[in-house]
């Protein structure tokens, strides 16, 4: 075995390496933390914060553990908005993801916001299924078909 041996990668492994859901999390957090901070040479846009963020949000909750904690939050929050027993009445998931959707399309957020949106967003859709959880498996499908 040489040198050049050992620089090669493993024909038949993942083209990135071992990431898992915990890594794939990890690394969107970074790409969202180092492309929203102020300062930086470049800049993540809005529309790019929001579907990193979701997608970070898909791998929190697929990675579990402490990854999850941010996710909970969410839908401990959400459960609160649509019980039965709400002062708002009976409202559904399903709405508040209609209200999440209106509120990035209608007004200009910063980045740091769709960040926000993004993340909440993708666990409001989550829980309101149908339609509205299409995206998740989307994202869930094309980077499961890389290996991550």
């Amino acid at each position: 075995m040489n040198a050049l041996t050992l620089l090669a990668a493993p024909a038949d492994g993942p083209m990135l390496g071992s990431i898992g859901a915990g890594g794939t999390a990890l690394v969107l957090a970074a790409i969202l933390f180092f492309g929203i901070r102020k300062g930086g040479k470049r800049k993540l846009p809005p529309n790019g914060a929001l579907v990193v963020a979701f997608a970070a949000a898909i791998f929190t909750v697929v990675a579990g553990g402490i990854w999850a904690y941010p996710s909970q939050v969410v839908s401990n929050i959400l459960a609160g908005i649509t019980g039965g027993s709400s002062a708002l009445g009976d409202i559904g998931p399903g709405a508040i993801a209609i209200v999440i959707t209106v509120a990035v399309w209608y007004t200009d957020f910063s980045a740091k916001w769709c960040a926000v949106w993004g993340f909440v967003a993708a666990v409001v859709y989550g829980a309101a299924g149908g339609i509205w959880a299409m995206p998740i498996e989307i994202i869930r499908t094309a980077f499961a078909s890389m290996g991550l």
